[in-house]
């Protein structure tokens, strides 16, 4: 009796494990087209982060942070799996902060992760860390001791709100790396901080034809106020092929039409 139930319960576990359908993500639900390859990426990077986030089943529509579908149109092609920045005023680089701020937690690089806020000061993960916040005078913020220190991944997420709240893409350019587009990879950000309103976007995969050179991409972009993080296709006149936007064509998207800078995250171990 006991032989029996040792040798049932793997048993059991196998086949739930067997029967569970896993998620797929945005390298084995997208293909390039003919004539395309993925760019090369380096183990266990950024870039190879962003290719296998996990996607909703098909046909997910985009909601927003209070469960209401925003965005249910066909130029919606995926919807990530991971949960939005819970923001109350986004400035368009919540999904942009929210996973590379996911990505320095992996690592175990969050202790000197900082970021340029969009009046000229700089909030660091470790003094919220540490337990300052920010408290407004005469026009500036104050980071002054008002908690405990918390370590844990859950005061992280508020960290990265807290910032996403009050970094926009004018910040993103400022901090930010210059990329020549002959070198787009995985990563990249696309970013619009013309006008008041301002946009950003992750570059989340490359491909490139070997004989042309030409690149294209999959573009990961974030709704307003803490909706979910998607993929979208090119629509007319913006240029692509299938679900792929040449680099043109993503920077029509991002900036509608107004003018638009490639960035990229500095390089980390």
């Amino acid at each position: 009796m006991i032989q029996t139930a040792v040798i049932l319960l793997p048993l059991c576990w196998l086949t739930l494990l067997i029967a569970a359908p896993r998620s797929e993500t945005i390298s084995s639900r997208f293909e390039p087209p003919s004539g395309f390859e993925r760019v090369a990426i380096q183990d266990k990077s950024f870039a190879a982060m962003l290719c296998e986030l996990a996607l909703k089943p098909e046909g997910t529509n985009v909601m927003s942070r209070e469960g209401k579908e925003i965005l249910c149109d066909d130029d919606i092609m995926a919807v990530i799996e991971e949960p939005p920045l819970p923001v109350t005023e986004s400035k368009g680089a919540a999904c942009v902060l929210k996973l590379w701020g996911l990505y320095r937690w992996s690592k175990g690089r969050t202790s000197e992760i900082s970021f340029g806020l969009d009046n000229g000061q700089r909030a660091s993960w470790k003094d919220w860390r540490d337990g300052l916040r920010p408290r407004v005078h005469q026009g500036r913020m104050l980071f002054v001791q008002v908690g405990v220190p918390d370590g844990s991944q859950a005061n992280y997420l508020r960290y990265l709100t807290f910032v996403a709240e009050n970094a926009g893409p004018l910040s993103l350019k400022r901090d930010l790396e210059v990329v020549v587009p002959d070198n787009l990879a995985p990563g990249d950000v696309i970013v619009s901080s013309e006008g008041d309103e301002g946009r950003a976007a992750l570059v989340l995969d490359v491909c490139r034809n070997a004989q042309s050179g030409e690149r294209l991409l999959l573009l990961g972009m974030g709704g307003e106020n803490g909706s979910d993080i998607y993929i979208p296709r090119p629509y007319d006149p913006v240029q692509g092929e299938g679900v792929w936007f040449t680099l043109d064509g993503a920077c029509y998207a991002v900036g509608l039409g107004q003018p638009t800078a490639l960035r990229r995250f500095p390089p980390n171990p």
